[in-house]
């Protein structure tokens, strides 16, 4: 995971700088049409008065922060009330003036840190929007003329490494256990490290097999599908095993969870009240 240096704008310039609450839906990538570091860009916009201001600035070596990611910033160009300056975290990459070996290395962190936002929060490249996209100015403008494609591509190659899980694992049959998320979270490929869908916490199985870290739905073991989700999103439910039922959203299908343990443990309450008599 890349380190986060936080220099957050002091609040009595978030009238400025961060006025509105935000709930991110994109990120935006700039060029910063200089040749300063990530500190420096971050600590001369906390200090001004103007409204441009931006999230995270990264250079060569290091990722800097200066807006909090729930706080909307100015940096799109697209109004008040734009999708870009309302609902988009916006990523400033640095030493874009001058560029050569600076830019290229801060390019590649940028492309990492990019894809870890995206890994957190179950988004895809689709995600990832330039400056241009919202306002028509030609920015990023270096990151433009290298080609964007090339750095969404570098992005997701990131962000597939960063989900990538070795497909080799051992998996160990468990029952009489329900699991169910514990807020949100994603259903992986584990053959290629791609996320198939995002489950929020309505979803609820049956705990086939597990790892560490990943778990499986019956409908994966089943049907040869290796998908998992990871063991630290779930918690098991305490409740007696025959009252509980699991809603299986990947098939639809609906079932009772161990239907052969109330099956014995019916017949050994028949055996025991035979055994009394």
């Amino acid at each position: 995971m890349i380190n986060i240096i936080e220099n957050i704008c002091p609040r009595s310039n978030w009238a400025n700088k961060c006025p509105y609450e935000m709930k991110a839906e994109y990120i935006t990538i700039h060029n910063t049409a200089n040749d300063a570091s990530a500190k420096n860009e971050i600590a001369y916009m906390n200090r001004n008065t103007n409204q441009c201001s931006f999230h995270f600035a990264i250079d060569n070596e290091e990722v800097v922060q200066g807006i909090p990611v729930n706080r909307n910033a100015w940096h799109a160009g697209d109004g008040s009330n734009g999708t870009g300056n309302r609902k988009s975290i916006a990523i400033e990459i640095c030493y874009s003036k001058s560029g050569g070996k600076k830019f290229e290395n801060a390019e590649i962190l940028a492309s990492k840190f990019v894809a870890q936002l995206l890994h957190e929060r179950g988004w895809t490249v689709a995600k990832v929007k330039k400056h241009q996209d919202w306002s028509g100015k030609y920015c990023p403008h270096r990151t433009l003329d290298l080609g964007w494609q090339r750095f969404i591509n570098m992005i997701d190659k990131e962000l597939k490494s960063y989900n990538k899980v070795n497909p080799a694992i051992r998996w160990y049959d468990v029952t009489r256990k329900t699991m169910h998320i514990k807020s949100k979270a994603n259903l992986v490929n584990l053959d290629n490290g791609s996320i198939v869908k995002v489950l929020d916490g309505n979803f609820t199985f049956s705990q086939v097999t597990f790892n560490n870290e990943y778990v499986r739905t019956d409908y994966s073991k089943l049907h040869n599908i290796n998908n998992g989700v990871l063991m630290s999103d779930l918690e098991e439910i305490k409740a007696p095993i025959e009252e509980l039922e699991f809603d299986n959203k990947i098939t639809g299908e609906t079932g009772c969870v161990d239907i052969l343990n109330i099956i014995i443990n019916f017949i050994k309450s028949i055996i025991n009240q035979i055994s009394k008599k």
